[in-house]
């Protein structure tokens, strides 16, 4: 069969938690999520293509264009809460295209909402959770005898109802799992502020076990899985190898232990790797021999979500660190030679205005090489959205009919200036003296001139865009 995946162009700007003209300069890395399912059906020898909008800014007239001159069977799209309604506006132009081709939706979203994007005449099946083996089930009944009772994971229509099939446990052994389809992207053309290109982006682990109230996690999904080190360290020789990559961003939720992190380093050491890269990390989970191993290893940028420098919001958060923890992690990573970035939630639920001072003097205080600052969203099926309800009001339908396309108005702020807190905060930390010496003197290339001017730019535009 031909299946093309897609990426639509985000043409609706609804909940973005980040000032628009900052959002715009991040850049886009690789669809990972699209590039497991596509490799994993190449295997069964089907046709697969990846179409990325996003990437190439195309309009709607180009989109049609390459629907039909691929003439897919089944087209795939990925739907984060945030997406849906572009994922809505892209199954209709599919079906204007062709009605008959099939449209399959999965993504995180779905966990949440498993019938409501289904009850849409757009959409043909959902994917829950892992979707690897879930879609090499549905194509095989799509194209054959359309037994889709039995396939765990998938929702679908039978005579007009919508069907929530079994769930699908996780996949255990991910080592199992075909790296991304990586030649079916345009990797040249991928890249994220402020690392080398050829870049890409890597998944190392499934899951998390933490609880954060503002962050939703299918049950299943709290299952942590991680790949073998050899099997990682694999797909970074192939990508290095086949595409030239200079700079790898390691995208999973967190690691596994501290353990494992030496034995991935360990692994990169032993074999030679000739790369550098990047990760999320806890501020609780480093120590400085671990952070030796990974510069060692090549690890040149850490990324840590210490989201509030207020203890209360951090425990309204159920965050599970402390501010000791973190003004520990960034100081042993610049003693030790690792850039770091941290990442800041502002307008938080009850966040008063000392909390959200606290925040901006705790972020110059530990004084991270990048910050970045995102207005808080309560999300559906978290305990910050339940909170939004009980304490502010907010419509308890909201997401549901936000998951229907009924509605496409801006959900409220938790706090009602929280676009000037951003703001504030952007320009306070990145226009101290400090701040940009340690820029001026970082310039090695014109590149890193543009770099900088561009973010630069970012946060004044901010301030007027808003």
């Amino acid at each position: 069969m031909r299946i093309l995946f897609i990426v639509p162009n985000s043409e609706i700007d609804i909940n973005n938690v980040l000032p628009k003209s900052i959002d715009v300069e991040q850049g886009v890395p690789q669809p990972l999520g699209i590039g497991y399912l596509a490799a994993t059906l190449e295997q069964d020898g089907h046709e697969v293509g990846i179409l990325d909008a996003l990437l190439h800014h195309l309009s709607r007239k180009a989109i049609q264009q390459e629907i039909e001159k691929f003439n897919p069977n089944v087209v795939g799209m990925t739907a984060m809460t945030s997406s849906i309604p572009d994922v809505i506006e892209m199954a209709k132009l599919i079906k204007e295209v062709n009605n008959s081709i099939k449209v399959v939706i999965g993504g995180p979203h779905l966990s949440a909402f498993p019938r409501e994007p289904l009850s849409l005449q757009h959409f043909d099946f959902g994917v829950c959770g892992d979707g690897e083996y879930t879609m090499q089930e549905l194509i095989n009944e799509i194209q054959g005898r359309k037994r889709f009772n039995n396939i765990k994971g998938l929702i679908w229509k039978s005579r007009g109802e919508v069907i929530v099939n079994q769930p699908r446990l996780p996949i255990e052994n991910l080592d199992a799992i075909p790296f991304p389809a990586y030649h079916l992207m345009d990797m040249n053309m991928y890249g994220m502020l402020g690392m080398k290109t050829p870049m890409s982006t890597m998944i190392a682990t499934r899951g998390c076990p933490f609880n954060c109230a503002y962050c939703f996690k299918d049950p299943i999904w709290k299952r942590f899985r991680k790949r073998s080190p050899k099997n990682i360290v694999d797909e970074m020789e192939y990508i290095i190898s086949t595409y030239g990559v200079k700079e790898i961003a390691f995208y999973n939720d967190c690691w596994p232990s501290k353990k494992f992190v030496r034995e991935l380093c360990l692994e990169m050491i032993k074999r030679k790797v000739d790369i550098v890269w990047e990760t999320p990390q806890r501020v609780d989970f480093v120590d400085p021999e671990l952070l030796c191993l990974m510069k060692r290893a090549g690890c040149i940028k850490l990324r840590f979500g210490v989201e509030s420098g207020s203890k209360r919001i951090l425990k309204l958060m159920n965050k599970g660190i402390t501010l000791e923890k973190a003004r520990l992690a960034f100081r042993w990573s610049r003693e030790i030679g690792i850039k770091t970035f941290a990442y800041f939630m502002v307008g938080y639920i009850t966040e008063s205005r000392v909390d959200f001072e606290q925040t901006v003097e705790f972020s110059k205080e530990i004084d991270p090489d990048w910050a970045m600052y995102a207005i808080t969203t309560p999300f559906p099926a978290t305990k910050l959205w339940d909170m939004a309800v009980e304490q502010l009001n907010f419509d308890p339908d909201y997401w549901r009919e936000f998951s229907l396309g009924e509605r496409m108005d801006r959900l409220p702020y938790c706090v009602p200036d929280a676009v000037e807190r951003c703001c504030d905060a952007y320009r306070r930390f990145y226009y101290r003296p400090k701040a940009i010496m340690r820029k001026f003197l970082e310039i090695r290339t014109f590149n890193d001139l543009i770099t900088y001017a561009k973010g630069s730019f970012a946060i004044l535009k901010s301030e007027k865009d808003e």
